[in-house]
């Protein structure tokens, strides 16, 4: 027979850790066996605590913790997915300079040219750059907010109301999408392949189901798409179908 505890085990402990901060009034609390986060969520209700420790054990800890192997465990994604990385190669090298009017179906209204997104192009370079999965995670949806927010901007310049450039930036999944692959296209960074399917597999299943697994999972998306074209027909338009 198994043994079953009620309430759960994990309550338990959470029970008395709150009973412990609720006694001393614990002004900063660090949950370093954080999971999912799952705890700190009562610590936050606790009237006493002023800080927890989450962004810190996310950005240092993390860091930490995979910065000695990550560089391998990367390298051993790119040797399973070597034949999609060389297709992504291929494409960047013919299509990283493409200016955005060559793309499908990205709206007349959304070509602006580079500037205004360089900022979601450098952001999503950054990626590439740390051996935090969660800073990667946090690059990713900030990469997703400037595109929006750079469009709404560049309207706000130009004149338009703030009511119109909001609805500039309200932009769905079939608009971001192809704004997306331009901004992956641009970014030129082949290995952004092997760092999504790396945050796929290590995001915990809860937080796929959020704001954070939809960025990743739209990403994936959109850069497999690019490798799926880049083996038949290109992602941007042949140049001789404008002459």
């Amino acid at each position: 027979d198994r043994i079953s505890f009620d309430p759960p085990l994990y309550l338990q402990r959470y029970a008395k850790a709150i009973d412990i901060c609720k006694k001393y009034e614990f002004k900063r609390v660090a949950d370093l066996g954080s999971a999912e986060l799952t705890f700190v969520q009562y610590l936050k209700n606790l009237d006493f605590v002023h800080q927890t420790g989450e962004v810190m054990l996310h950005k240092q800890l993390n860091s930490n913790f995979f910065s000695p192997f990550l560089e391998q465990l990367l390298e051993i994604y790119s040797y399973v997915m070597s034949e999609e990385l060389l297709k992504l190669k291929e494409y960047l090298t013919e299509h990283a300079d493409d200016d955005i009017t060559k793309f499908l179906d990205i709206k007349k209204k959304y070509h602006l040219g580079e500037d205004p997104y360089r900022g979601a192009i450098t952001t999503l370079q950054e990626i590439t750059q740390t051996s935090s999965p969660v800073q990667k995670s946090f690059l990713l949806n900030k990469c997703a907010q400037l595109i929006a927010s750079s469009i709404s901007e560049h309207y706000l310049s130009t004149g338009c109301t703030e009511e119109e450039a909001r609805d500039y930036m309200g932009i769905g999944a079939d608009d971001l999408n192809p704004l997306l692959a331009y901004v992956i296209t641009r970014a030129n960074k082949p290995e952004l392949l092997v760092e999504l399917q790396f945050l796929r597999d290590i995001t915990p299943e809860s937080a796929m189901l959020g704001q954070e697994g939809y960025c990743i999972t739209m990403a994936s998306v959109v850069i497999g798409s690019i490798v799926e074209q880049g083996r038949s027909v290109p992602l941007t338009q042949n140049r001789e179908s404008d002459l």
